[in-house]
C-alpha cells in the first residue's frame, strides 16, 4: 500500500476538456478512504490548486497541495503553508526586463491576481479562470514584493526558438523548466516537485519506496524519479515515459484510475 499518492494536474489528472473523469475522482476518494493521503503537484499557483480541489469536490482531509512548481505546499484542510521558496526581488525584476525583448508574456501571481504584460498573450485568460484568478494588465510589472514564480507564455514554435537564448543569462541563478508546449516557468534554483516531494516525506516520515506519482510533462521529471513508482501518463512526453516505472492509459482514457484500481481494488 502506498502512503501518498502525488499527481500532477493538467495533462495528468484533468482531461484534455480541463475536467476529472468519474472513473478518475472515484478511486482516488477510495484510496483516500484506505488511507492514502493524496497530493496535487502542479506549476498552478496555491489558490488555483485550492480553486481546483473545490471544483473536483476531493475530500480536502488528507490532501495536500504542492503548486507553483514545488516552490509552495500547503495543508488543503487548514491552509497552512509547510514549505515556501521565493525568488529574490531584485533577480525577478531583471528577468521581467530581459523578457520585454521576446514575444513572450509574462504572467505574475499576487493573491488573487494573475498580472500579465499582454491580455491577450498565449493562454493569459485560461491561465486566469482555471485558478479563479483576475487578470490585471500592466505592461512594465515593477515588483514590490518576492515571486514565488514567473510564468511566461507563448506558441509553442515562438517558445521553443528562443528559449535558450531568453533563459542562458540567467542559468544558475534560477530554474527554467517547461510544463506544457506554451507555458515556461521560472522558479527558485533548484526548487522543483523532486525536492519538495522530498522534503514534505522527510518531514513525515514517509520513504520514497511509499510514494506513487503521476505526470506528464518535463516538470514532472523529478517528481517520477523520486517516487517508488513513477507512473508516465499515455500522454506523456517521450522523455518522461523513458524515466518512469510504468506508463499508463492517457488522461483521457482514466490512465490514473487504471493503476489506483490495481492497487486499492
Amino acid at each position: 500500500m502506498y502512503k501518498l499518492i502525488a499527481m500532477d494536474v493538467d495533462g495528468t489528472l484533468l482531461s484534455s476538456a480541463k475536467h476529472i473523469l468519474p472513473k478518475t475522482r472515484k478511486w482516488i476518494l477510495k484510496a483516500q478512504e484506505l488511507g492514502a493521503t493524496i497530493m496535487l503537484a502542479s506549476g498552478r499557483p496555491m489558490i488555483g490548486l485550492f480553486h481546483q480541489a473545490e471544483t473536483m469536490k476531493l475530500n480536502t482531509q488528507g490532501l495536500i497541495l504542492l503548486g507553483y512548481n514545488g516552490s509552495m505546499i500547503a495543508d488543503a484542510t487548514s491552509k497552512e503553508i509547510y514549505y515556501s521558496h521565493a525568488i529574490q526581488r531584485e533577480l525577478a525584476q531583471n528577468i521581467l526586463e530581459s523578457a520585454k525583448a521576446f514575444p513572450i508574456t509574462a504572467m505574475v501571481y499576487l493573491d488573487d491576481q494573475l498580472i500579465v504584460t499582454n491580455l491577450e498573450g498565449e493562454h493569459v485568460q485560461y491561465e486566469a479562470s482555471s485558478n479563479g484568478m483576475k487578470p490585471v494588465l500592466n505592461e512594465d510589472i515593477q515588483l514590490d514584493f518576492d515571486p514565488v514564480k514567473i510564468l511566461f507564455s507563448a506558441p509553442q514554435e515562438i517558445l521553443d526558438a528562443l528559449k535558450d537564448e531568453f533563459t542562458q543569462p540567467f542559468m544558475g541563478q534560477v530554474d527554467f523548466v517547461k510544463s506544457a508546449p506554451f507555458y515556461l516557468e521560472c522558479v527558485v534554483k533548484d526548487v522543483h516537485k523532486g525536492e519538495a516531494l522530498k522534503h514534505y516525506c522527510e518531514k513525515n516520515g514517509i520513504d520514497p519506496s511509499e510514494v506513487m506519482a503521476f505526470g506528464d510533462n518535463y516538470n514532472d521529471m523529478t517528481m517520477i524519479q523520486f517516487a517508488g513508482l513513477g507512473v508516465a501518463m499515455g500522454n506523456a512526453v517521450d522523455e518522461l515515459k523513458n524515466i518512469a516505472n510504468h506508463v499508463t492509459l492517457s488522461h483521457d482514457e482514466d490512465g490514473i484510475a487504471v493503476v489506483l484500481e490495481n492497487y486499492y481494488g
